[in-house]
């Protein structure tokens, strides 16, 4: 019986052995998986504190991008403007020297017609010009007649003064 009995208590002994093994197996388990577990919280957390940082970054850049598109719609806004101010600029110089160039036009017509009218005042005045010319020419003619005329009148009015006298 102390055979029976060493051997149970060896039997009792390798149960409890196999039952600390397995215990201990287990403790370690569940060691490892509260391990896992405090790993695993410290992933959640550092997971959260990276999709807070994340979501940050993704709040930023969508503000960016409105930001830019803001900027970009404000420089077609300016870009738009002055395009137009450029044309309505444009379009008043071009109406400004549409306009000096009809006024230069109708001076310069103005001035056709008064160089038309002076060209003839000039031929009328050369007609006029040349009629007394000869006019002059002729009254050359007449006045040596005339001074011809007057002696023999003055001639013959002495002589008859001299016949009156001596009569």
């Amino acid at each position: 019986m102390k055979e029976t009995v060493e051997s149970m208590e060896e039997e009792e002994k390798a149960k409890r052995k196999t039952i600390a093994d397995e215990f201990e197996a287990v403790v370690n388990k569940v060691k490892q998986k509260a391990a896992d577990d405090m790993n695993e919280e410290e992933l959640k957390k550092k997971n959260q504190e990276l999709k807070a940082e994340m979501q940050m970054i993704m709040d930023d850049n969508k503000k960016r991008t409105e930001e830019f598109e803001e900027r970009i719609k404000e420089n077609q806004k300016n870009s738009e403007a002055a395009q137009i101010k450029f044309k309505l600029m444009m379009q008043e110089k071009f109406e400004k020297a549409l306009g000096e160039s009809r006024k230069e036009n109708k001076e310069h017509i103005q001035l056709v017609q008064k160089q038309q009218e002076l060209v003839a005042q000039i031929r009328m005045y050369e007609d006029n010009f040349d009629q007394f010319n000869d006019s002059i020419r002729k009254s050359a003619n007449v006045f040596p007649q005339f001074k011809r005329e007057l002696k023999k009148v003055i001639f013959y009015i002495k002589n008859r003064k001299v016949i009156c006298l001596n009569q």
